[in-house]
């Protein structure tokens, strides 16, 4: 695989921080706890978080011919 680019991971963060904004503005315009600034910041979060656990699988390959998958680093922070 190509390394990620930093337009490629501006455009994911920007696109998770747009739909937990529209998210959070739902839940602000009915007058529920957890409106638009959190949901912003836990979707931007999560979002880096999991780009960061792909680049570092991507970027940074096992050794050996392990097998490495991006989604056990989400799996292994609960």
């Amino acid at each position: 695989m190509e390394p990620m680019s930093e337009l490629v991971l501006l455009i994911r963060l920007l696109v998770a921080g747009v739909l937990s904004a529209v998210l959070g503005w739902e839940r602000e315009t009915a007058h529920k706890p957890a409106g638009l600034r959190t949901h912003m910041l836990v979707g931007v979060a999560s979002s880096l978080f999991t780009v960061l656990g792909e680049l570092a699988v991507t970027d940074y390959p096992a050794e050996g011919g392990l097998h490495s998958d991006p989604i056990r680093v989400i799996r292994q922070s609960q």
